[in-house]
């Protein structure tokens, strides 16, 4: 297991549109990152323009060398790009229908007030309170999001960690996958913790997942991103998990816990 992780309408013809760039043929199941896995990607609205923008830096960047202090620690020169862009992880119309497996890696931390779970590159389900979903909070899908929600991914996806930064935030951001966006409005206190499991079972899997949490002026939030795989031959976890855009003067817990094999 390779881990490369550093530390995001106008109407019903808008939305349709958006939604309409969702819509692309399955992704390829074959390895390397090239044009044709990156246009199987799903690409509402401005998402098309980012990918193509990170995809062209890149195949310009070099590999990260151990002389920067960045990477001092970590000799990547050798690594090999041969992994599939995108492996499928299925989908589950409610918590009963995840694996015993993937659902047991979430944990047991008491109750929550929302769950979101990604197998390998899909989102598999998610769930969140009724109640909180009435308030204003939005939680899910960082592609739905994006369709969805513009106004609220736009201003903020790439904003912290630039896509040129290195070649593996470049790659991060041509190929990112399923993903997730929380949004907690004004004023608003959550008071049960909200969590992510993001968990990878594929071999020669490659995963790009990012977290976007924005918590706008007074709110409170507790946010936990967990990353689980069994052990694997060869893989590579690529995400950008501390993602926080904090408005202001929210009050925000981010523990995020990994245990990649």
């Amino acid at each position: 297991m390779v881990t490369a992780s550093e530390a995001t309408g106008n109407g019903k013809s808008d939305l349709l549109s958006r939604l309409q760039g969702m819509q692309r043929e399955p992704a390829s199941a074959g390895v390397g990152f090239d044009e044709d896995a990156l246009s199987r990607l799903p690409s509402p609205g401005s998402v098309s323009r980012l990918r193509k923008q990170a995809f062209e830096e890149f195949l310009a960047l070099p590999v990260p060398s151990q002389q920067t202090e960045e990477w001092r620690y970590t000799d990547v020169e050798e690594f090999s790009f041969d992994l599939r862009p995108f492996a499928e992880g299925g989908r589950a119309a409610n918590l009963d229908e995840v694996p015993d497996e993937v659902l047991e890696a979430a944990g047991s931390m008491g109750e929550r007030a929302g769950l979101q779970i990604q197998r390998n590159s899909e989102v598999m389900v998610t769930h969140l309170e009724p109640e909180l979903q009435q308030q204003g909070v939005w939680f899910g899908d960082l592609d739905r999001a994006a369709a969805e929600r513009p106004e609220l991914v736009e201003p903020y996806l790439h904003s912290l960690v630039s896509t040129d930064r290195s070649k593996f935030t470049a790659l991060h951001g041509a190929f990112r996958s399923g993903g997730t966006l929380l949004y907690v409005p004004k004023d608003l206190r959550v008071e049960l913790p909200i969590q992510t499991l993001t968990y990878l079972d594929a071999e020669r899997g490659a995963i790009f997942p990012h977290t976007l949490l924005i918590a706008d002026r007074g709110s409170e939030v507790t946010f936990i991103d967990r990353y689980v795989s069994p052990a694997l031959e060869r893989a590579l976890s690529c995400g950008l998990p501390a993602v926080v855009n904090a408005l202001t003067d929210p009050a925000v817990a981010y523990p995020r816990r990994s245990n990649l094999a």
